[in-house]
């Protein structure tokens, strides 16, 4: 599985690589830019992420969301159909409704709040059937 971390907060992003890295493999963005050109990079290859975890609030003025909605138009132009992109996670502590009515307007696959984990990552990835119910957290 390829999987792509944004995450500005360097030891959240390590905390959830070290979870992910039994699943697959981890790119890390610590911004939009960064993140938008990996993924522009392996669409282009052909082998796009699996899996998307992105931060809402990043520190160069482009929030997550908006990441999403970037990657939703790109898979979109490039004739990918709904729900059969990457699957992407929202990771945020802004756990308010308005903001994870947002996300999934966006058209994320799910949202976790800060502060996750192991049990709570891989609960998610089974909800969007990216691993089977036998895999153990």
């Amino acid at each position: 599985m390829h999987i792509l971390i944004v995450e500005d907060d360097t030891s959240t992003g390590k905390l959830l690589g070290k979870f992910l890295l039994e699943v697959g493999e981890c790119q890390y963005a610590s911004n939009a830019k960064e993140a938008m050109k990996k993924y522009r990079q392996l669409i282009k290859e052909g082998r796009p992420f699996d899996l998307v975890c992105l931060d809402i609030m990043l520190p160069d003025g482009v929030s997550g969301i908006e990441i999403l909605k970037q990657i939703r138009a790109i898979e979109h132009d490039n004739g990918v159909l709904i729900g059969e992109g990457s699957k992407i996670l929202m990771i945020s502590s802004m756990g308010d409704e308005a903001t994870v009515v947002e996300a999934f307007r966006g058209l994320c696959d799910g949202f976790i709040a800060k502060p996750f984990n192991k049990k709570n990552i891989y609960n998610k990835l089974k909800e969007i059937e990216l691993l089977d119910n036998e895999m153990e957290a």
